[in-house]
């Protein structure tokens, strides 16, 4: 004899049928700011800000190692802080060039800066001595970076996501840029 009741996975499709069109809609009308990191060659990472950017090298005239700590947020790629070792050509020349908290550790001085850079930069790594960039984990070696913050809807990061899950990361789908208009 066969069960009057329907089966329960039914009504779950039937709700995420209703369901779909309006999430779908919300998603391509609610905005968020992103960081767009692309290279040279037009491959692109995008991220949800806030988002940490550390650019280290070695200085050209002085050999001392320089680390810059840069946030993408609320509308502004800020410089941080700048940590460095010791004064010279192209460096703070004494205590009084720094405007902010300064703290000195192990040979190494730290200005907190928080000084805002603006909605995009360039950072070129073959020019820099050692040169190196890290965002989120992923470091960068060579190669030169537009860095810059947009908005995108949260559809259109969804799909971002989807396409570096089945493109690999940084081949983008040239249909989606397509669809879509390109990046920001």
């Amino acid at each position: 004899m066969k069960s009057t009741r329907g089966s329960p996975v039914k009504p779950i499709f039937i709700i995420l049928a209703l369901l779909t069109p309006y999430l779908l809609l919300a998603g391509s009308l609610v905005r968020v700011e992103v960081l767009v990191v692309e290279s040279s060659n037009g491959t692109s990472i995008v991220y949800g800000t806030p988002r940490t950017i550390t650019i280290e090298y070695v200085h050209s005239v002085e050999k001392g190692k320089i680390v810059e700590i840069l946030e993408a947020r609320d509308g502004c790629i800020r410089l941080e802080s700048l940590i460095w070792q010791g004064y010279g050509a192209g460096m703070p020349s004494s205590l009084h060039d720094i405007k902010g908290d300064l703290e000195s550790h192990e040979g190494l001085y730290e200005a907190r800066i928080g000084r805002c850079l603006g909605r995009s930069i360039i950072v070129n790594l073959d020019y820099m001595i050692q040169g190196g960039m890290m965002v989120n984990g992923l470091h960068f070696t060579s190669g030169v970076y537009s860095l810059r913050l947009c908005e995108k809807t949260l559809l259109e990061m969804l799909l971002d996501k989807v396409d570096e899950v089945l493109s690999g990361i940084f081949i983008r789908s040239r249909l989606k840029i397509a669809l879509l208009g390109g990046l920001c």
